[in-house]
Parts: C-alpha cells; structure tokens; sequence
C-alpha cells in the first residue's frame, strides 16, 4: 500500500468524548459476554451462543457513533444495518 492510497481512505474524527465512549461501551460488551460464555455450559466454543441480551443496545450505540464519526448520511447507515444483520458481524 502506498501512501497516496493510505491519504484517499475515509478515517473518522472522533472526539475525546466519542473514544472514552467507545472504550467503555467495548468494556462492558466484553463483561457481559465473558460472564454470560463462563455461565454456558460450552464456554467458548458454544456454536450460536448470543454475547449477551444488553449486546444488541450496547453494538447499536457503538454503530452510532462510528456512523457519526465517518458522517454517514441516513442511507449508508440503513444499508449498513442491513449488512451486519444478514450477515455475521465482524468481530
């Protein structure tokens, strides 16, 4: 990759308050989708095990911002959510 391809990339501009949001809301994703694994019988390697019923609100505030901080317009954002329901999410 050269750098003229690197400067034509879309990077976000979040704010400081955006970043310790961020990292508060993946805190508690990853507490609360330990503790729900530890409490499973398979653990980890549980095929179709849902992180956590709160995930879904806590993934949906992160898509927000990350939304906010790229200046998607509504329809980016709504083909977006299409994507990531249809399909399996990035981790």
């Amino acid at each position: 990759i050269v750098l003229k391809i690197l400067g034509c990339l879309p990077f976000p501009d979040f704010s400081e308050d955006d970043r310790n949001e961020i990292k508060r809301l993946v805190r508690e994703l990853r507490t609360l989708t330990v503790s729900k694994w530890k409490k499973s019988a398979g653990g980890l390697y549980e095929e179709g095990l849902v992180p956590s019923d709160q995930a879904p609100e806590l993934m949906a505030r992160l898509d927000a911002i990350v939304a906010n901080a790229y200046k998607l317009s509504k329809d980016e954002v709504w083909q977006l959510a299409r994507l990531v329901t249809t399909e399996k999410r990035p981790s």
